[in-house]
């Protein structure tokens, strides 16, 4: 008598994987349904420096940094950012994004490829920090084409001209009626938002952004695309 093993390797699904498969996304891989794209990438492109587009940000882990000596720590491990303020930075290895949300609390966004997360998390723990991992309960949309700003001064109050929100610059308003955390993030010329929603309104957001955005011309892309336009720079 013989026994067959299997092994199933866990899929990892984005907040936005209903709404994207309807609109027919094709994943990064068979265990990570992020969008790659929607079947051309390069009309997605094109929108993305004509109109606007709307992206699944993904997939990443979400570090909270906490406490009074947390912006210390990430200082001087080189991953700090200015208060109020998004940064790219790299520790060791590992890319990262520094978010500093308040003088005693920071969001470090890294890849989830398995490894990331645990190297970030034992340097910063290894200076006397804290950490806290807020992957399952958060979700990153980018907002990204010439008119960006348009779609999202539909369903936001903040000035975002871009003389007054600065590259790099951290807000938090309403969106929507979804409480969202947002930066300005321009990938090379083109001007671009970074959006940080809770997981159970991500998919509400990331649908009406499409749907206020129609007049604008938005469509929603994958990956390949953002990547293309940011040279894979995604850090």
């Amino acid at each position: 008598m013989s026994t067959t093993l299997t092994t199933t390797t866990p899929i990892r699904r984005s907040a936005l994987a209903g709404p994207a498969a309807r609109l027919g996304a094709n994943w990064i891989d068979e265990t990570t349904e992020w969008a790659a794209d929607y079947g051309d990438v390069s009309a997605e492109i094109a929108a993305a420096t004509s109109a606007c587009v709307v992206a699944d940000w993904g997939p990443t882990d979400k570090l909270a940094v906490k406490g009074p000596g947390g912006r210390r720590v990430l200082d001087e491990l080189g991953i700090g950012a200015p208060l109020g303020a998004t940064a790219s930075a790299v520790l060791g290895e590992t890319p990262l994004r520094s978010w500093a949300l308040a003088p005693d609390e920071t969001l470090l966004i890294v890849a989830a490829d398995g490894a990331a997360a645990g190297t970030v998390t034992a340097a910063v723990e290894a200076a006397a920090g804290t950490v806290t991992n807020l992957s399952s309960g958060l979700a990153g949309i980018r907002v990204v084409g010439p008119a960006a700003r348009e779609l999202l001064i539909e369903i936001c109050a903040v000035d975002l001209a871009a003389d007054r929100f600065a590259e790099g610059r951290i807000a938090m308003a309403p969106m929507g009626n979804v409480r969202v955390t947002f930066a300005r993030r321009d990938v090379r010329d083109v001007p671009g938002f970074e959006l940080l929603v809770a997981r159970d309104q991500a998919a509400y957001l990331f649908e009406a952004l499409l749907h206020l955005g129609a007049i604008h011309g938005v469509r929603p892309v994958g990956q390949r695309a953002i990547d293309a336009l940011s040279g894979g720079t995604r850090w």
